[in-house]
């Protein structure tokens, strides 16, 4: 009979901490006197600016994976509105994203499906992921 072990990884305390405080300040929203609709436009305006620009199409398609190119100006600018995320560096997110798609769903992929849900949206940004060590050696071209 075997016995399964998992390694116990430890946990990522400054990033528990980050997301912890950023999102009990977003509950101020709630407070009915803090409510205001051109703020929650402004918001949407800004997710899409991070999210949609910055990480989707600077970080992951541009820099990450280099599916097309455009003036040195307009990549700069790209990778900034992905820095205002929140998601970290772009160093370390297109390392990462890099080693993820190097090992897709592998012991060695950073936020690997096939260990959940939970793992693979929210639980690898919890912890001091093992892939971090070798976020360098994938992203020498950018650094």
């Amino acid at each position: 009979m075997t016995v399964a072990t998992s390694e116990k990884i430890p946990p990522a305390w400054g990033t528990i901490i980050y997301m912890g405080i950023i999102h009990f300040i977003a509950l101020f929203a709630l407070i009915p006197s803090n409510f205001n609709w051109n703020a929650l436009g402004i918001a949407f305006v800004l997710y899409v600016l991070t999210a949609g620009v910055g990480i989707t199409l600077g970080f992951h398609r541009l820099v990450s994976h280099r599916s097309f190119t455009v003036p040195k100006s307009l990549e700069y600018f790209l990778v900034f509105c992905g820095t205002l995320a929140g998601q970290g560096g772009p160093l370390d997110w297109i390392g990462l994203h890099r080693i993820h798609h190097q090992y897709s769903d592998k012991q060695q992929d950073p936020h690997n499906s096939l260990k959940g849900f939970y793992w693979s949206h929210l639980g690898w940004m919890l912890c001091k992921n093992p892939a971090n060590e070798y976020i360098t050696r994938y992203s020498k071209d950018i650094s």
